[in-house]
């Protein structure tokens, strides 16, 4: 198959998902979406190695940046009485750094076990925090409010962590197993998109459609500038020969987890924040191994 032709299938079917579901509003089904995302995680958590995990101080601003990379816009939003940015904004911002993003830092040469720290920190916290901080942004607290969050956020993460520790002690040998499935985990991903758009799609039809339409790129173009202030200030924050993996820290996002969580507790339309930033993201990372992979070529000409 051309190289470039395999470059493109990955994006192709992507797209071909999220087209499909939005022509198919009535196949709209969160409960799938949330077996599909705990399902890769449990894939994801198999092969994971705590042992590397060395936190810096860039990772607690990493950290930190997620929190006003998603209050601030939320804020802002809010006090211009855009209430449909104000919640796409804070599920983009808020996404903590993607399973991806140490496999990446590894195609451009960097340090991997940075990112790796810088993953599992922002994956353990923002969860974490986020029961209290749906709470503190409905306007009041109420234990009734805040467990029932707490709880599916748990059951989201804590089932697929605790089962995957168990299969890796009683079998080591999956390890090398759950590498091996990358290809279940992106099919999984596929399935979520056309779900999400699906039911993205039937929130529009329930909508005034110009409007909607409105919204829908307006929440497009604030998920761009989010990506690009993400990657740039992560760049910016990082000390120096770590910048690249500040920013990649930063910026490549686990945006499922937000995708899901946005169905749950906001509406179809936040959840296209998450979403349009699948392709933002993925299309800097794009041009960030075509540079680098260039950069390579041009040294070994030179050698």
């Amino acid at each position: 198959m051309p190289k470039t032709l395999k470059a493109l299938l990955k994006p192709g079917a992507m797209l071909a998902a999220m087209v499909s579901g939005a022509t198919l509003p009535g196949c709209s089904n969160t409960i799938v979406i949330r077996y599909c995302l705990m399902t890769m995680l449990f894939i994801m958590f198999i092969p994971m190695h705590f042992g590397d995990i060395k936190i810096q101080r860039t990772h607690l601003r990493v950290l930190a940046l997620n929190f006003v990379m998603a209050l601030l816009p939320y804020a802002l939003f809010q006090a211009a009485g855009r209430r449909d940015l104000a919640l796409a904004a804070f599920w983009t911002g808020i996404a903590p750094t993607a399973t991806a993003a140490p496999v990446v830092m590894g195609f451009l040469g960097g340090q991997v076990s940075y990112v790796l720290t810088g993953f599992v920190l922002t994956n353990a916290f923002i969860p974490l925090s986020l029961p209290l901080l749906l709470v503190a942004l409905s306007g009041h607290f109420s234990w009734s409010s805040f467990l029932p969050i707490a709880w599916n956020i748990v059951q989201l993460i804590g089932v697929p962590l605790y089962l995957a520790r168990i299969v890796r002690m009683a079998q080591p040998r999956a390890i090398g197993f759950a590498k091996r499935l990358k290809g279940l985990s992106f099919a999984l991903w596929v399935v979520m998109l056309f779900y999400i758009a699906a039911d993205a799609s039937r929130f529009i039809h329930s909508q005034d459609a110009a409007g909607t339409a409105g919204a829908i790129w307006a929440i497009a173009a604030v998920s761009l500038v989010i990506c690009m202030l993400n990657f740039s200030i992560g760049y910016a924050i990082g000390h120096k020969g770590l910048r690249r993996e500040s920013s990649q820290t930063l910026g490549q996002k686990n945006t499922s987890l937000t995708i899901y969580l946005a169905l749950t507790y906001a509406n179809p339309l936040a959840a296209l924040g998450p979403t349009f930033y699948v392709f933002w993201h993925n299309a800097w990372n794009a041009l960030q191994l075509y540079l680098h992979a260039r950069k390579a070529n041009n040294g070994k000409s030179d050698g």
